[in-house]
């Protein structure tokens, strides 16, 4: 699968060349076509490597072609557990001026813009939660509700409020709303966040990563699966 995402700077979640292409004759055909997809929409290719622990020979072939490697994630799953009140106050529902307020300030981002009309808008049930002190709010969520799981995304808390508890409320309302789905979510490999998703009950399920060709800048994607 090929995906482009105009104006988009961050890498979106989808899978990867599929193992078929481990020959190199077949593997550098398909790097080719992606190529060509890329060049017509203006943009340069990534490969996803997913799930990066089943793909080695993928990740090699690429490797051996001189692609780096970039941002390894991990896929984290929390399974359906009874019921926590929020210790604050979480606002649930749609996007709104104070959501967007407090995620572009604790991850500025020159294509918020792109984001919002071009991924978020296209989430299935999107649910937006923000997190209030006294009345404030200091920390948001995003949900993604499909039948089978529920992903949480785009979790921060501006950072005078860290400290306090304000992600435990966020996944204590995400948890209500999930009922008896689980809870994913992605986290960097070695991201600290790593500690605070496991005392939330968060066990890595599988991780990716992606490779780039040599010398590649990038001021958007396009994707290869």
């Amino acid at each position: 699968m090929l995906r482009a995402t105009p104006g988009v700077t961050r890498r979106r979640s989808i899978a990867a060349l599929p193992p078929r292409a481990a020959d190199p004759a077949d593997l550098r055909a398909e790097l080719s076509r992606a190529a060509e997809f890329a060049r017509r929409h203006g943009q340069p290719l990534v490969v996803q490597v997913s799930p990066y622990d089943e793909q080695g020979t993928l990740d090699r072939a690429l490797a051996h072609l001189g692609w780096a490697l970039e941002a390894p994630t991990d896929v984290l799953l929390r399974p359906p557990a009874g019921r926590t009140p929020p210790s604050y106050d979480v606002h649930v529902g749609a996007l709104d001026r104070t959501w967007l307020e407090v995620h572009s300030t604790v991850e500025p981002r020159a294509d918020l813009a792109a984001t919002v009309g071009q991924v978020f808008a296209r989430m299935p049930e999107p649910v937006f939660l923000t997190a209030r002190v006294q009345g404030r709010a200091a920390s948001v969520a995003l949900l993604s509700v499909t039948t089978g799981y529920v992903g949480l995304f785009c979790v921060g808390t501006l950072e005078p409020d860290r400290g306090r508890g304000l992600a435990s409320a966020l996944l204590s309302a995400a948890a209500d709303l999930a009922g008896e789905r689980p809870l994913w979510l992605q986290v960097g490999a070695g991201n600290p966040a790593q500690r605070l998703s496991a005392r939330l009950g968060f066990v890595r399920r599988y991780g990716y990563a992606y490779r780039v060709p040599p010398s590649t800048s990038r001021p958007s994607r396009a994707q290869v699966s």
